[in-house]
């Protein structure tokens, strides 16, 4: 169990857990836009993916947030249930935040913006703002 009392499902401790489940809500608002969780992982991903629309640049930058969201919440709960170590969720928001701009500048070495620029619109960053 992740802490929040129920039967730990990738499902559940994804997206519903109490102890996770707000993540997705903080991103959202961190790239400005809402939504609600899907009851499905799968189509969870893919909706989320989807939410800005069909534009390439959007899409990239929901995937982009996206995989370190699963990263992160997979090694907040290896560290609750092995290490007794539970991180408040607006520190694995900013992890999420952090992460999300070190993939990019390691794939885009013309990316001229600083970290914390990106945290405060990573929209205007990739020019979609």
């Amino acid at each position: 169990m992740a802490g929040c009392g129920h039967a730990e499902t990738a499902h559940h401790f994804s997206l519903h857990c109490d102890a996770f489940g707000s993540i997705w809500q903080q991103v959202r608002a961190w790239l400005d836009f809402s939504g609600v969780d899907h009851h499905s992982l799968g189509a969870h991903f893919l909706q989320f993916t989807n939410y800005l629309g069909g534009m390439k640049t959007r899409r990239s930058l929901l995937q982009l947030t996206c995989l370190p969201c699963v990263w992160l919440i997979w090694k907040e709960r290896n560290n609750r249930i092995f290490n007794n170590i539970f991180s408040p969720i607006p520190d694995i928001v900013d992890k999420v935040k952090f992460h999300s701009y070190w993939w990019l500048r390691a794939n885009n070495a013309t990316f001229v913006f600083g970290c914390q620029q990106w945290q405060s619109d990573p929209l205007f960053c990739l020019g979609i703002g």
